[in-house]
């Protein structure tokens, strides 16, 4: 991200900052140790929802606005329990849903469990994922 769009980021109280480190690290931590997470997310246009999931990949996604390129964390988890604007969800089992890390808050690691099956939609060579944080296939 350049200095200009942090800049209009921080003026806009879209990002704490210091508080997406602090979400980058627990969910790091998840993904290499395959546990489950808690989290709030707040959803575009300020709702917020209570989700629980298995994280897979944590990854820089690069955006264009214009001449603009900047990235943002972003973060694949099958979504096990918690709000969903979509019946997928409790319809056809858990899915793989992607969140933008900046909108997560209050990540919990659940130390008591782990998930261990890979689910069938991982693709862990996706392009998008080089040089990502992501769960071993192993």
């Amino acid at each position: 991200m350049n200095k200009y769009t942090k800049l209009i980021a921080e003026r806009a109280n879209l990002i704490n900052f210091s508080y997406v480190d602090d979400s980058v690290s627990s969910i790091k931590y998840a993904i290499l140790n395959r546990r489950p997470i808690k989290f709030t997310y707040i959803k575009p246009g300020g709702s917020i929802t209570n989700r629980i999931g298995n994280p897979y990949v944590l990854f820089r996604y690069v955006k264009r606005s214009g001449r603009t390129k900047y990235s943002v964390w972003m973060l694949d988890l099958v979504q096990t329990k918690g709000q969903s604007d979509t019946l997928k969800l409790y319809k056809d089992g858990p899915t793989f849903r992607r969140f933008r890390v900046n909108r997560i808050r209050n990540v919990e690691v659940d130390e008591s469990r782990h998930f261990k099956p890979i689910h069938k939609d991982y693709n862990p060579f996706w392009e998008k994922y080089n040089q990502a944080t992501k769960v071993s296939t192993k």
